[in-house]
């Protein structure tokens, strides 16, 4: 497995400003949040991205295409931006966002929908749709249609599509009770992605690994005895205001569970 950072706990940094510097750290790849809005640049100005990118070794293993909810015309232009950095993976997020006395089977129909027509237009270019279950957000009115992966499951089910597939974050299945170990076995061949953070008492709170109740080493003992060999994409937004020390800790932590049970 390779360990790779979303860009999000940089998001008062331009995206030019740290590669080097997370190279040097040893992370190999990167997780373009939607907060680094580069689709919004001219296909010459994300070439000069592609090049900084390139230069810096790192490799661009999905892109955010979430607003946080699923948002089509956004998420299109996310695999745009996918399909022009060579990215295969595109996380098209947790379905439309619903009151939370609303109609579920409403806003179940209608993220069907839109998953449909967002994955469609990803295949066209061979990038993966992928479906990232959310909480509820704390003191939130609205909550989005996908916040369980027995909801996601159910929601790969229905659309039936080679290209869909799952975001898993580590802390998301703990804050929704759900075993991650079950998870693993049921889902791991439609598994592109893993979101790694901690948490205390099932909140979602993405703490540096290490600084949680999270057991990491049972978890990445499960992962190593399956087939996936991707991106372990730490997430850790809330210390933006000291991504590098943030950065540096998570991988350091992570390398030497890995280096220790390989």
């Amino acid at each position: 497995m390779k360990i790779g950072l979303n860009t999000n706990v940089y998001a008062d940094y331009p995206l030019e400003s740290f590669l080097d510097k997370i190279v040097r750290m040893g992370f190999e790849g990167i997780e373009i949040a939607r907060m680094h809005a580069i689709h919004e640049l001219p296909k010459a100005g994300v070439s000069e991205y592609k090049k900084l990118i390139k230069k810096a070794t790192l490799e661009v293993y999905s892109v955010q295409g979430g607003t946080p909810f699923t948002n089509t015309e956004f998420a299109k232009k996310r695999i745009e931006l996918a399909r022009l950095l060579d990215c295969i993976n595109v996380n098209m997020g947790p379905g439309i966002g619903m009151n939370i006395n609303g109609d579920f089977s409403a806003a179940w129909k209608k993220t069907l929908e839109s998953f449909t027509e967002i994955a469609e237009y990803a295949n066209n270019y061979g990038i993966n749709a992928n479906i990232e279950p959310e909480p509820r957000a704390p003191l939130s009115f609205q909550k989005p249609t996908i916040t369980t992966y027995e909801h996601a499951e159910k929601m790969l089910q229905e659309l039936g599509m080679k290209n869909v597939g799952l975001v898993l974050d580590i802390i998301h299945t703990f804050v929704s009770k759900e075993n991650i170990f079950k998870i693993i076995t049921r889902c791991i061949d439609k598994i592109k992605v893993i979101h790694v953070g901690d948490t205390i008492d099932g909140r979602h709170l993405h703490l540096l690994p290490g600084r949680g109740n999270i057991n990491f080493e049972l978890i990445l003992r499960a992962l190593m005895k399956t087939v996936y060999k991707d991106y372990l994409s730490v997430e850790i937004y809330p210390y933006f205001d000291v991504p590098d020390e943030a950065s540096f800790q998570s991988i350091i932590y992570l390398q030497g569970i890995l280096q220790r049970i390989s």
